[in-house]
């Protein structure tokens, strides 16, 4: 890792609607925290140089722009056998560079210092979240959302997280919006983001819909009317999933010992499912009958279930009777018990 001269004799300006991201490189080791600098790659080789975490070397801050980019270097300089140091790698905001490495600074002094954890637990790289990313903060047309009423940087954690990895959000925002000639309306809006074919950075912005997507001329062609019926019905569902609706159980490894097992589940709420099951052993001789019986209850949150449930079972001439209670983890779909 090399090391760059200081490169500006002035502070550093500090700018408001500074949203850039830059890179800090920490020794492990030493504890010692750098501003990274360049990012190069030299046939196999990878460096990283770095500056001074210093206000007057911010024109010098590597620009974070690309995460996925970032994510490879990273893998790929981490890769290198010859590295003796497993150095650490944060992601930070270019305006709290000097805040940032005050408060990592306190675990060389204190290596328990909670504030220090909590710094550096907030800002290292994962490269296997950066992956994910499609599109990254320096990008989002901010000026552009602003005009509308959006703020994206006052939005929550979680649904600027959600619009940078492009998944859908069921977040509505009031915004106005210009409707060509006819002046302006406000009301809610849902926010996503895609690229042109000219690969730049876009959004969309998306009413409620009073008339189902179906029902647009543009699917007139596509959509039949048997797919319009189920599309109706699946509406009609509600949309939280229970584990399963109905559910009919085969114990094959009870089949292999004589005993035929089956069961039936249905589901009498979301949260509530109710089950039965039966056993029956066919095996009779004059020291011993086998009578085996079942019966469970259970209960689950939507996509997991914990089912509990009692067997017992007799042998003649002298009853003596088991029982034991089994608990089980299943996900929502069909059950096939063993």
């Amino acid at each position: 890792m090399a090391t760059e001269e200081n490169v500006n004799p002035t502070e550093g300006q500090e700018q408001e609607n500074d949203y850039r991201e830059t890179l800090l490189v920490r020794n492990p080791d030493s504890g010692q925290v750098e501003a990274v600098s360049k990012l190069v790659t030299k046939g196999d080789r990878r460096e990283v140089h770095t500056v001074q975490p210093l206000a007057k070397n911010r024109p010098a801050f590597y620009s974070f722009r690309s995460s996925n980019a970032v994510a490879a270097f990273i893998r790929g300089f981490k890769s290198q056998k010859d590295n003796p140091i497993q150095f650490q790698f944060l992601k930070v905001p270019v305006l709290s560079v000097g805040k940032i490495v005050t408060s990592l600074g306190k675990l060389v002094s204190n290596p328990k210092s909670e504030e220090g954890w909590e710094t550096y637990n907030k800002y290292v790289v994962n490269t296997a979240e950066l992956e994910q990313v499609k599109y990254d903060k320096v990008e989002i047309p901010r000026a552009e959302l602003q005009e509308l009423g959006i703020d994206f940087d006052a939005l929550p954690q979680r649904t600027q997280r959600s619009l940078m990895l492009g998944l859908p959000t069921k977040d509505l925002f009031p915004a106005t919006v210009q409707l060509s000639d006819h002046g302006t309306t406000t009301g809610l809006f849902n926010l996503s983001f895609y690229r042109d074919h000219n690969d730049e950075l876009k959004f969309r912005l998306d009413t409620p819909l009073v008339q189902p997507e179906y029902e647009r001329e543009e699917y007139a062609s596509e959509i039949t009317p048997d797919d319009k019926v189920l599309l109706m019905c699946l509406a009609a569902i509600h949309h939280r999933t229970a584990a399963q609706f109905f559910g009919v159980r085969a114990n094959t490894l009870a089949a292999l010992t004589g005993t035929v097992a089956v069961g039936a589940e249905a589901a009498l709420t979301d949260n509530w499912t109710v089950e039965t099951s039966a056993y029956w052993n066919p095996i009779r001789t004059k020291r011993i009958t086998t009578q085996v019986g079942a019966y469970s209850s259970a209960s689950d949150t939507g996509s997991t279930k914990i089912s509990s449930g009692t067997f017992w079972c007799c042998t003649p001439p002298e009853p003596i009777t088991a029982s034991a209670t089994v608990t089980a983890l299943m996900t929502g779909g069909p059950t096939v018990s063993a």
